[in-house]
C-alpha cells in the first residue's frame, strides 16, 4: 500500500537507500553515533504526557512525504500522528497529501503545506493568529472524535464487508 504508486525501479532505489542507512547505523562509527543520539534523547512520553504535549503545543508539525523516488514525486503515507494530534485537540500543520484530504477538511480541520516556504509562512501566520488557530484546532478535534475512533473505524469496516453492526458488548 505504501509503495503502491512506485515502480519496481523506484522501490529498488528506495530500499537501496534504506539498506545504506541501516549499514551506516550498523558500522562501528554508526553505532557510536546512535549511542550518542540515544543518550541525548528524552525517554518516551506516557500516553497522558503525549496528549498534554500535543494539546498544548501551538503548532504540531506532520511530515508524511517519502521524497522523490525514481522520478515519482509526491509519495506520501498516512501516519498515526495524522490522527493522534487532532484527537488530542492539537493544532496540526502537515505536509499536503491526498490521503490527509480523505480524513479531514483541509485548511478547516487541519492545515497543510506543499513546500518549505509555505510551511514557514503558515506556521508564522497561525502563531500570530491564535483565534484562527483555535478554531481549526477545535474543528479537527471534533472531526477526529466523530470519525476517527477505533469504534467508528470498525463500524465502517464491518459495514463494507457486510457484517451486521452490533452494539457495545
Amino acid at each position: 500500500l505504501l509503495l503502491k504508486a512506485a515502480s519496481r525501479a523506484g522501490r529498488a532505489v528506495l530500499w537501496g537507500r534504506v539498506r545504506a542507512r541501516l549499514a551506516a547505523r550498523l558500522s562501528p562509527a554508526g553505532r557510536r553515533r546512535e549511542a550518542r543520539l540515544a543518550a541525548a534523547a528524552h525517554p518516551p512520553l506516557s500516553d497522558s504526557a503525549l496528549v498534554a504535549m500535543f494539546s498544548r503545543t501551538r503548532v504540531n508539525l506532520g511530515f508524511s512525504g517519502l521524497g522523490d523516488v525514481a522520478g515519482l514525486p509526491g509519495l506520501h503515507m498516512t501516519r498515526l500522528r495524522d490522527l493522534e494530534v487532532p484527537m488530542c485537540a492539537g493544532f496540526y500543520l502537515a505536509g499536503a497529501s491526498p490521503e490527509l484530504a480523505e480524513l479531514y477538511e483541509l485548511e478547516r480541520e487541519v492545515v497543510t503545506f506543499a513546500s518549505p516556504a509555505e510551511l514557514v509562512d503558515k506556521a508564522r501566520f497561525y502563531l500570530a493568529h491564535p483565534a484562527e488557530r483555535e478554531r481549526i484546532r477545535q474543528a479537527g478535534f471534533r472531526r477526529a472524535r466523530r470519525d476517527h475512533t477505533w469504534t467508528r473505524r470498525f463500524e465502517q469496516l464491518f459495514a463494507e464487508i457486510g457484517l451486521p453492526a452490533r452494539g457495545p458488548v
